[in-house]
């Protein structure tokens, strides 16, 4: 399973237009986020305003279009790889025990919105899914203080969604 998730991850990099919307710094940091959320990696602790929740990675990938997550229950654990063209700032979707977690990747206090693709997920998604699990919102950020200024700034602007913060670089697996 390591190795099928690791050979996916290099055809998603090789055909991703990912790439091309980011800086070299931007594109290695959404790598590590991709590689550590479907690595079954240990869990990451993630921020809110004045708490803490776990996110527990998954070591299921599927990279792909939007009728894979389709498919996907309230329950199944898994991460998907979105195209960045359609789910505008969003950079993967992880799904746990009823919880799912849409994923910004970001090195800058100025990435974009991630309202739309939020709502193209919902849409993408199972009607299962959308009435049963608890939707959550997460910049994985280079630092702590990016993390949290994007975590603000987007609380302000998602309802109905739990807006997280993470700092990646204090979640170093083995790469």
């Amino acid at each position: 399973s390591q190795l099928s998730s690791q050979m996916s991850l290099e055809l998603f990099y090789a055909f991703s237009s990912h790439s091309f919307t980011r800086s070299s710094m931007g594109w290695l940091h959404e790598k590590k986020m991709h590689f550590c959320m479907c690595a079954g990696s240990e869990p990451f602790c993630i921020f809110g305003d004045q708490q803490q929740l776990i996110m527990q990675p998954s070591a299921l990938l599927f990279p792909g279009m939007a009728a894979g997550i389709k498919y996907q229950g309230p329950s199944n654990s898994y991460y998907w790889l979105p195209s960045v063209m359609n789910f505008p700032g969003i950079d993967g979707v992880l799904g746990h025990e009823r919880d799912i977690y849409t994923l910004q990747a970001s090195t800058a206090a100025d990435h974009g919105a991630p309202l739309d693709g939020i709502l193209r997920i919902w849409d993408a998604v199972s009607p299962e899914v959308q009435k049963q699990c608890t939707w959550h919102f997460v910049v994985i950020a280079d630092d702590e203080r990016t993390a949290e200024t994007l975590r603000a700034k987007f609380a302000k602007q998602l309802v109905n969604v739990q807006v997280w913060g993470c700092n990646l670089n204090e979640h170093q697996p083995n790469l």
